[in-house]
C-alpha cells in the first residue's frame, strides 16, 4: 500500500483475454453491409410487387360515379393483367389510348368492362344490350344520355369499357375511343381502401 492508502495503478499493458471477439470494427462494418443489403432487397421486393403485384390508385374525375368518387383510393390487383383473368363487370385501370388529347396529363383511366371478346354490344333507348339481352347494371343510377351506339362485336383480345356515370359527356370510354386491348389493362380494382368510411369491395 502507498502512503495514501491506495493501491498503485499498474503501468503494464493489459493482456487481451483469449477466446474473446477481436476486430470489433470489422464486425460492425459487416453488420452495416448486412443492413444495407437487407434494405436493398426490401426496396427491390417492393418495386416488383408495385409493378407486378398490386398498387394503390387514386380516383380522378366523375366518370365512375356513383360507384367511385374523386379522391378515393383503390386497391388494384395487377396479377390479373399478366394472367388475363378479366371478366364482364370488372372495374379496371387501363392505359388511356393515344389520341384522346388527355393521355399525357391523365395516362390512366378507371372504367368498367361491359362487354368481352366475342360479345355483341348495342346501346339503345339509354340501355346497354349485350348479345341481345339488356345488361343488368345495379351500379348506375341513370340511363345513358349520350345517344345510341352499335351494334358492334368486340374482337378477340379486346374488351369494351364504360364509366358508371351515364350522364351526357360524363365519361370518356369505348364509345369514344373504341374497344380496348386486354394488354392495355393495368389491373383490376378490387377494393376502395380510402377513406375508411368508404371501405368496400368492388
Amino acid at each position: 500500500m502507498t502512503d495514501s492508502g491506495r493501491e498503485p495503478r499498474s503501468s503494464s499493458t493489459p493482456v487481451p483475454e483469449t477466446g474473446g471477439v477481436q476486430g470489433g470494427g470489422r464486425i460492425s462494418g459487416r453488420r452495416n453491409w448486412s443492413r444495407l443489403g437487407t434494405f436493398v432487397v426490401i426496396i427491390l421486393a417492393a418495386a416488383v410487387i408495385q409493378r407486378y403485384g398490386f398498387n394503390i390508385s387514386a380516383v380522378r374525375g366523375v366518370s365512375m360515379e356513383p360507384t367511385l368518387h374523386e379522391g378515393q383510393r383503390l386497391f388494384v390487383n395487377k396479377t390479373a393483367a399478366w394472367t388475363g383473368s378479366f371478366s364482364r363487370g370488372d372495374v379496371v385501370v387501363l392505359k388511356e389510348p393515344d389520341g384522346t388529347g388527355t393521355e399525357k396529363t391523365h395516362p390512366y383511366l378507371v372504367k368498367r368492362i361491359v362487354a368481352a371478346a366475342g360479345d355483341r354490344i348495342e346501346i339503345t333507348d339509354g340501355r346497354v344490350f349485350v348479345n341481345g339481352e339488356e345488361l343488368k347494371e345495379p351500379y348506375t343510377d341513370e340511363r345513358i344520355e349520350d345517344g345510341d351506339y352499335g351494334p358492334f362485336t368486340v374482337g378477340k383480345d379486346y374488351c369494351f369499357v364504360m364509366g358508371d356515370n351515364r350522364r351526357g359527356g360524363a365519361s370518356l370510354d369505348s364509345r369514344s375511343f373504341g374497344p380496348i386491348a386486354v394488354r392495355s389493362l393495368v389491373g383490376r380494382a378490387e377494393w376502395i381502401v380510402w377513406p375508411p368510411e368508404a371501405l368496400k369491395g368492388l
